[in-house]
């Protein structure tokens, strides 16, 4: 749904920040991404944990990442988010419908 509050203050600095959305759900990437740009960042999504950690590995402009705790593909959020930490040191937000579980407590010793 688009932003439909005062216009986004975009600052010079947003405009050279890239955030990664992780979620195999393309609704919710869209969604996050139309809302995200607005502000001035740029976005790249991908569907799947093992998509995440190839740009990351691909794309040096990745500043921060957004990920659901399930994306998509063989590894979890979490495990992914384990792994891209071992590559970069990038700011990490989990995303989910989910309330509760092992999944969700798996994120708490993740840096």
């Amino acid at each position: 749904m688009p932003y439909k509050g005062t216009e986004p203050e975009i600052s010079m600095n947003n405009k050279q920040k890239t955030i990664l959305i992780v979620d195999d759900d393309a609704d919710i990437s869209l969604s996050l991404s139309n809302s995200i740009t607005q502000f001035g960042y740029k976005v790249v999504t991908a569907d799947s944990g093992e998509k995440a950690i190839d740009l990351i590995n691909n794309k040096p402009d990745i500043n921060f990442i957004l990920i659901d705790i399930d994306p998509g593909g063989e590894i979890n959020g979490p495990d992914t988010a384990k792994h891209i930490l071992k590559i970069r040191n990038l700011p990490v937000v989990f995303l989910t419908e989910l309330s509760g579980g092992d999944l969700i407590r798996e994120t708490t010793g993740i840096p």
